[in-house]
């Protein structure tokens, strides 16, 4: 069992640090080492092993693989009796994966049960604030706004810097779709503080975006283009491909904005392909229109 913990933490700390197909790997190896345990200790640490193979795969844009993964955690705490932190862990992943694809009711539901079912209250304030994601990736700000004030504050008493970074981002960008762009920038830069400080590349690549979109708000189109572009390259150096992608199609965006004809083409058509490789629908009128602005649609 020694082996498969120690390849499990790390696993987990290849997601803190950006790299996953590391962290697919050793997840990997934890598991085959863990599967063929039979004691409840073993069982337990199978079942974070997969949840965490589950994580990276998608954040590589693999959202089926993914999911198969976390179906596979289900399947480990039902065999512990329905242990609810697997369950917990299984669902709040699967929503957020589901709402980054688009399928938001399901996101909605999954997230619901994962705060149900925690154990304790760290774990609450990470499925509260993947919740809040799944409302704001559907467009409901002020849904989602309560729950990340919830799900900072706990994580700031738990001092869990990159998690309370990562969703102190998201809070930017709730208060920003709820008109307070004042309160959105103040957030934003604290996500950044947070993010940098606890070396944790996804969360710092989320704020810079946030901190973009707020600058793109107030009209600050070369403000936003540097924040796009330094986040884009965070997330192509952590090879978070969908998050990269859809960077990329706001970048492309906001240079037709900005008049670079060029730009905007070589971005679409990277964005694009990689959204259809990724079997990613959401964007597609976005796509279109971007398409439509630059004539590229007979």
């Amino acid at each position: 069992m020694a082996a498969g913990r120690a390849c499990y933490v790390l696993a987990l700390a290849a997601y803190y640090t950006g790299a996953s197909p590391d962290g697919v790997e050793h997840a990997r190896r934890a598991i085959a080492h863990l599967e063929r345990g039979r004691s409840r200790a073993e069982l337990s640490w199978l079942g974070q092993s997969q949840w965490v193979l589950g994580l990276h795969l998608f954040l590589r844009g693999e959202f089926d693989a993914a999911l198969d993964a976390e179906a596979t955690v289900e399947a480990t705490a039902a065999r512990l009796g329905g242990e609810p932190r697997l369950r917990s862990f299984a669902a709040w992943t699967s929503g957020w994966i589901l709402a980054t694809r688009g399928e938001w009711d399901r996101a909605i539901e999954a997230c619901r049960r994962a705060v149900a079912d925690s154990p304790d209250p760290v774990n609450t304030a990470l499925a509260t604030g993947r919740l809040a994601t799944a409302y704001l990736e559907k467009g409901e700000a002020a849904e989602a706004l309560p729950l990340l004030e919830r799900s900072v504050d706990q994580l700031a008493g738990f001092r869990f810097p990159q998690l309370q970074g990562l969703f102190t981002a998201l809070l930017a960008e709730a208060r920003l779709l709820t008109g307070d762009p004042i309160g959105a920038r103040d957030a934003a830069e604290r996500a950044v503080a947070l993010t940098r400080d606890g070396r944790y590349p996804f969360g710092l690549a989320w704020a810079r975006r946030a901190l973009a979109r707020i600058a793109r708000a107030a009209g600050d189109l070369d403000a936003a283009a540097a924040q796009l572009a330094e986040a884009l390259v965070v997330f192509v150096s952590i090879h978070t491909r969908f998050e990269a992608a859809r960077t990329q199609l706001e970048l492309a965006e906001l240079a037709q904005a900005r008049g670079d004809l060029a730009g905007a083409t070589a971005g679409l058509a990277e964005a694009g392909q990689a959204l259809a490789s990724m079997m990613v629908s959401r964007y597609d009128e976005r796509l279109g229109a971007l398409r439509a602005a630059l004539g590229l649609v007979r």
